[in-house]
Formats: C-alpha cells, sequence, structure tokens
C-alpha cells in the first residue's frame, strides 16, 4: 500500500509540474542541464536556440565571445561555431538549427556567410584546402566582430579555387594581420 501511495504521489507531481509549465508558457521540453557556458555539446548549443516559449529561435554566433562560425546560406540559416581553429572540415556538420535552412549539412566546400565574435584582435582565415600550411591559398578572412554574406559564384557545391562561397575547407585563427578582410 505504501508502494502505491509513493507511486500515486509521484504521478500527482509530474502532472502538477507539467501543468505548471503550460500555464507559465515555459517550453514542456526541458533541456540538458550540463550546459556550460561555452558548451559545444550539439544538444547544448540547440538548448540555446530556443525561445522562452519554445519555439526556435535564430542563434547568433555563439553565446559567449570568441566563436568564429560559418552559415550554410544568410546569417540567419543553419550554422556551425568554432572556438579554436579547425585544419579540416570535412567530418563538420551545420548543427545549429536556426532557420533550418542547411541543417546537418556538411560544412567543407558548402558556407555562403561568416561571422568572427572576437572582440579581441583575432581574425578568421579561411582557407581552401583542409590541414593548410602557411604557404596556403586563403579563401578569406574575416575580421573581429564582423559578419556578413560572401561574395562568389552561385550555390554550386562544386568548390572550384574560385570566389568565396562553397570554398572553405578549414579555419586558422591568427592575430591581426595586414591582409584586407572582405567581412
Amino acid at each position: 500500500m505504501r508502494s502505491l501511495k509513493r507511486t500515486a504521489l509521484a504521478a500527482l507531481m509530474i502532472i502538477s509540474t507539467a501543468t505548471a509549465l503550460l500555464v507559465a508558457g515555459s517550453p514542456a521540453q526541458a533541456g540538458p542541464t550540463d550546459c556550460a557556458a561555452g558548451s559545444t555539446k550539439l544538444a547544448c548549443q540547440e538548448e540555446r536556440t530556443y525561445k522562452a516559449d519554445g519555439s526556435r529561435a535564430a542563434a547568433a554566433c555563439g553565446d559567449q565571445p570568441g566563436y568564429h562560425c560559418l552559415y550554410y546560406a544568410s546569417l540567419d540559416s543553419a550554422s556551425h561555431w568554432y572556438f579554436n581553429g579547425d585544419q579540416n572540415f570535412t567530418d563538420d556538420r551545420f548543427d545549429i538549427y536556426n532557420n533550418g535552412s542547411g541543417w546537418n549539412e556538411t560544412v567543407n566546400d558548402n558556407s555562403w556567410s561568416a561571422w568572427n565574435n572576437s572582440s579581441s584582435n583575432r581574425e578568421s582565415h579561411y582557407y581552401y584546402d583542409i590541414n593548410p600550411s602557411t604557404s596556403s591559398r586563403l579563401a578569406f578572412c574575416v575580421n573581429p566582430g564582423r559578419a556578413g554574406t560572401l561574395p562568389g559564384e552561385p550555390n554550386d557545391g562544386v568548390p572550384n579555387g574560385q570566389g568565396r562561397r562553397n570554398e572553405a575547407s578549414a579555419l586558422i585563427i591568427r592575430n591581426r594581420t595586414p591582409i584586407s578582410c572582405i567581412v
């Protein structure tokens, strides 16, 4: 009898909590609880893309300064955030949902927009090839605090070493340089 009362009490508490969440207008689906600021876990990043009413919100380039981000198309499309450089985008996916356009597509040679959310003198240098060296060809760079859509050929999905769109394969974060960044 005692265990039946506990079960009934637990069920009543769950119903009360769910009702309170619905009445308050909070999302009924709770997000992960172990998400530290700047976490790169997919579930934590997705949690930050929800508004208070539970609907999806466009995610800015990271919640904390220092992120360097690529977007599938415009700045409100799916994105992928980097805190440190990445020498090879081959296995990276646009994993921040935003408006859904391009979500889960491959990042390598497949981006139209970029954002450098660093507040220091750290430039985002994107390269045509994976594992770039100091002699590798720079596709484009982004100045600190700047964001925009890249100039270039149409979104044909074919990296051709021309223009800026659909060309980035690696990111090196560098101190401010005399290079003229396009964004």
